[in-house]
């Protein structure tokens, strides 16, 4: 579970937006859909929205994976 109050109003706006969100309406319900995904499915809203590819997001997590894992 993701707390969003630990998030920046950047990134929380991205994955509102991508999810449907306007200005004019209320943000809880939205972040109440946030908290219950994962930081990948978080990513992919968020980079969508922002680079229009949601693909990116699996990639770069992918990516740092295996950098953390390699960095001994």
């Amino acid at each position: 579970m993701i707390d969003t109050s630990k998030l920046s109003d950047n990134l929380v706006k991205g994955i509102a937006y991508n999810l449907g969100w306007e200005d004019d309406r209320p943000i809880e319900p939205y972040l109440e859909k946030i908290a219950q995904m994962t930081p990948e499915q978080s990513l992919g809203c968020y980079s969508e929205w922002h680079l229009g590819d949601a693909g990116w997001a699996r990639t770069f997590v992918n990516h740092i994976d295996q950098l953390r894992k390699a960095n001994q």
